[in-house]
């Protein structure tokens, strides 16, 4: 039985207010289905900040001020290859326009 070994934390502004179902849509019935044949990809789950739960943030400022949603992916072994396979099916997206413009992930500084 494989156990979780790390997990993968996504954080993500949308930047275009009008997007959120398009984003909600294209995250939920796209993107997150694509992520499980992915060996190693063990699960995978995504949380909504709505207004009412920004406004009782604890810490709204800095690079989490603008978060809108947060996923999670737990990944068992082989560690290495999911993260390539995961990493590399993000950078595929983005080659073929797959990937939603109107979306500003988090970057550490």
């Amino acid at each position: 039985m494989n156990k979780v070994r790390i997990g993968f934390f996504s954080f993500t502004e949308i930047t275009d207010p009008t997007k959120h179902r398009a984003y909600n849509e294209w995250h939920q019935l796209d993107h997150m289905p694509e992520q499980f044949p992915i060996r190693g990809v063990a699960y995978g789950q995504r949380w909504v900040s709505t207004p009412a739960c920004r406004d009782a943030r604890a810490v709204d400022e800095g690079l989490i001020g603008p978060v809108h949603y947060m996923t999670l992916y737990l990944m068992t072994d082989p560690v290495d290859e999911t993260l390539d396979q995961f990493m590399d099916l993000g950078q595929g997206l983005r080659s073929l326009g797959r990937f939603p413009d109107y979306r500003a992930p988090s970057q550490p500084s």
